[in-house]
């Protein structure tokens, strides 16, 4: 099949108007039908998923053909070659991805006939297998319904996983054919999902995670009731019988739900109950029937659209209730003249009670709720009448005090007009008859009535019109901020849906409600360009989708020129940066890998290291580097080997030594550093302790020390091979000893006064002068003489050679 486009004819009477999603058997596109003036969402099926489309269809038809929680489907349509889309009803007021992390009583609410859905498919013996927020889609009203029913249809081929990846269940994950209780986790999760703002595991799921971790904690941006917790997680629990079933779901949520919308209402119950001082001046049947008018609905995100007020008499009721300024008003009236005020204290609170809809409806039913006797000529329809109404203005009585009070009555209908007026006039500026509703309708009906009333000189009827037309226009006023934001929002929705027409209709109605308000100002000029921004992204898509990437880019940068909040373009140029960035890594990596081949590592590894700053974590990079670090160990060991080979050749044995260890800290297995080092070490030691007696003073002249010397050369004559240095050593060491062995001749002199007394030799007497013969060695000579200080000389008698005469004589006289 080829590329759908924008403004295709597909089966002969859809035409495509711009694509609404994709996913695995197929994209959806948003068609106008030729023959209907209805527009559908059409399924076409990618290569091989046309008879995954065909379950689909039949999936959807098979338990409830027009269950409400279910998208109606209005048939198969044949595109030729045996290939067929799906056509079913369009639901424009978007899924529920918009509704994650809200509060749970404004979300889930939506969730009832989706749930009653759910419940009808397991019936009838099939699971949905796929719950998540993008498969859950509001109609026009508001109204939630299941969608996308394409891997219930594969029920019957287990064997790869289902579903979404944050939806399957630890069975799906394996595999295995779907159950209504794998539906039980998919809705656990979904609940997860729109309570916390994601989905369990998010963002790193895997089967392993879902079939053995435990379920996250449910931590959402508003609080959460503990109820409400434990039923997620009952529902997310792992082993299939610890699932409840979605009947039981359905109690528990209807119960969650009626303690929310009680506590919510406890506030305005308990002042209804206990009595407002404004209701106390109300007639006893008005303040009854407002203290048993049912509770206000919570206020929540079931509806996306912007609805006029109820036209209800329980609303009105509830009017009554929240609005003493409507026992002021006719206080007021009755200021004037009595006449009025009676008609306003007794009959305007009962007769807007009873009759909020004919409030505007005409001058004579007007009359007729104010005019004592008027009910007897009620006409065919039901509707009182009176003469006046047909006979036209009154006649001005004749009788002065019948003229003065016409006159009173005239000046409080008069003083009820300007507060009409005044409580009119700014919602006239603010073009309430474009938001306003049935309420507005009752206020300019109300007004309008009082208008006719005053011409025919009926002026307690007009009074009591006025008032209760500016009782109403607050209301209207009350209304003002809330519509302000009901129109913000189907603003939002439209444009997120793509629906140009329905955004520039919601922020159009903004800016009647508010002028220059910034996000609907914003918001228009959005959806103006809404369609052009679209056909764009399309462009752009088909373009990536063809490999042309820079041509796809420009699309879509033409589509942020227009509008820079296009999140399907700014993805697609984030796809493509990332596209981009992939043919420049697998460009560096190959140019690594050549350089690499050719024995040029310098090059290879600039070409990995521009890799690695393309895509750091990439598995690739780490391997690269690392056969680069085997290659550069390698190398290292050969240099090593070489170095201390030739250390060896040159008996510098521990140079050899520092070589073979440096090896075997790269690789503590190579053979030749282990074999080395076992060679070299001794070498090394028996080197260092010959040098050391020979660099050392005395290290021979104890007979000990000689004895050791001797038998570390015994040690060197047994070393095998060529090594000339080391002989030359042990000779050196050998004719050290001879030398240490060889006496000295030593020359003293005295003064034949001293006794003199050499230690380890003997007392030698006093003399003038003699000579001895000594073994190399330090020697201590001691003089003594009675009344003189002992003298002391410390001789060293080199081998070899005699030191220089040492003279011993004590001249210090004590």
């Amino acid at each position: 099949m080829t590329e759908p486009n924008r403004g295709d004819r597909v089966g002969g009477r859809f035409v495509l108007v711009r694509r609404l999603g994709s996913g695995a058997h197929g994209e959806t596109w948003l068609a106008d039908d030729l023959e209907s003036p209805e527009r559908v969402a059409l399924k076409l099926p990618v290569a091989g998923a046309t008879d995954a489309l065909a379950r689909e269809a039949d999936a959807m038809r098979r338990f409830a053909p027009e269950h409400p929680g279910v998208a109606r489907v209005h048939g198969i349509v044949a595109l030729g070659d045996g290939r067929i889309a799906l056509a079913q009803e369009h639901l424009p007021g978007g899924d529920l991805v918009g509704l994650r992390g809200r509060p749970w009583h404004e979300s889930l609410p939506l969730l009832r006939p989706v749930l009653d859905a759910l419940a009808a498919a397991h019936d009838a013996g099939l699971a949905h297998g796929d719950l998540k927020p993008a498969n859950v889609v509001r109609d026009a009203d508001g109204r939630a319904k299941l969608v996308d029913f394409g891997v219930a249809a594969l029920v019957a081929q287990p064997g790869r996983p289902s579903g979404s990846p944050y939806t399957r269940s630890p069975a799906q994950w394996r595999g295995e054919a779907l159950t209504p209780q794998d539906d039980a986790y998919g809705l656990g999760a979904l609940l997860f999902e729109l309570v916390a703002g994601h989905p369990p595991f998010y963002p790193h799921v895997t089967q392993a995670r879902v079939e053995h971790e435990a379920v996250p904690a449910l931590h959402a941006p508003h609080p959460v009731p503990p109820a409400l917790e434990s039923l997620v997680h009952r529902l997310l629990a792992k082993s299939p019988a610890e699932r409840p079933d979605v009947r039981t779901v359905q109690r528990e949520l209807e119960s969650l739900l009626a303690t929310a919308v009680a506590s919510t209402d406890d506030a305005p119950a308990r002042a209804a109950n206990d009595g407002d001082a404004s209701l106390a001046a109300a007639p006893p049947g008005v303040a009854a029937r407002v203290a048993l008018a049912p509770p206000p609905k919570p206020s929540g995100a079931v509806g996306a659209a912007w609805q006029p007020a109820p036209a209800s008499s329980a609303s009105a009721g509830r009017g009554d209730a929240r609005s003493p300024a409507r026992s002021r008003v006719p206080l007021v009236v009755g200021s004037v003249l009595a006449l009025a005020a009676i008609a306003v204290v007794f009959v305007l609170p009962r007769w807007v009670a009873e009759h909020p809809l004919e409030v505007g409806a005409g001058d004579a039913r007007t009359r007729a709720a104010t005019t004592p006797g008027a009910s007897a000529a009620a006409g065919a329809s039901g509707v009182p009448a009176t003469p006046a109404a047909a006979a036209g203005p009154k006649p001005l009585p004749t009788d002065p005090a019948a003229l003065a009070e016409l006159a009173k009555a005239k000046t409080g209908a008069e003083e009820a007009r300007t507060k009409y007026e005044q409580a009119v006039k700014p919602l006239v500026a603010a073009r309430a008859e474009v938001w306003g509703g049935a309420d507005w309708t009752r206020v300019d009906g109300s007004g309008k009535d009082a208008e006719r009333a005053y011409r025919d000189r009926d002026y307690v009827a007009a009074a009591t019109a006025w008032a209760v037309g500016a009782e109403l226009a607050a209301r209207v006023q009350q209304a003002r901020a809330p519509a302000l934001k009901a129109a913000l929002a189907a603003g939002r929705d439209g444009l997120a849906q793509g629906d140009s027409r329905a955004a520039r209709v919601a922020y159009e109605r903004a800016l009647a409600i508010e002028p220059a308000q910034k996000e609907a100002t914003a918001g228009l000029a959005r959806a103006q360009n809404l369609d052009r921004v679209l056909a764009l992204v399309d462009e752009g898509s088909n373009l990536e989708k063809a490999g042309q990437l820079a041509g796809a880019a420009e699309k879509y940068r033409e589509a942020l020129a227009l509008d820079a909040q296009t999140p399907a373009a700014t993805a697609g140029l984030a796809r493509i940066a990332s596209q981009n960035r992939s043919n420049a890594f697998a460009t560096a990596m190959a140019q690594g890998q050549k350089a690499l081949a050719a024995g040029n590592r310098t090059a290879a590894r600039a070409a990995f290291e521009r890799a690695r700053a393309l895509d750091p974590g990439a598995a690739e990079v780490s391997d690269a580097f690392a056969q680069l670090d085997v290659g550069d160990r390698t190398a290292k060991l050969a240099q090593l080997r070489a170095d201390a080979e030739a250390a060896e050749r040159a008996e510098r044995w521990a140079d050899a030594v520092k070589s073979y260890d440096a090896a075997l800290a790269l690789d503590p297995t190579v053979l030749y550093a282990q074999e080395g080092r076992a060679r070299a070490v001794p070498r090394a030691q028996l080197a260092a302790r010959i040098d050391a007696y020979l660099t050392t003073p005395g290290g021979l002249n104890s007979a000990e020390d000689r004895g050791a010397a001797r038998r570390l050369l015994r040690t060197a004559a047994a070393v095998q091979g060529a090594a000339p240095q080391l002989r030359a050593q042990a000779e050196r060491l050998d004719a050290a000893i001879v030398a240490a062995e060889t006496p000295v001749r030593v020359a003293l002199a005295s003064d034949n006064l001293t006794e003199v007394l050499v230690y380890r030799v003997g007392r030698l007497g006093s003399f003038e002068r003699r000579e001895l013969e000594l073994l190399p060695g330090r020697y201590t000579i001691v003089g003594r003489r009675a009344g003189f200080r002992d003298v002391r000389r410390e001789v060293d008698v080199p081998p070899g050679g005699a030191p220089a005469p040492v003279e011993i004589r004590c001249t210090d006289p004590i």
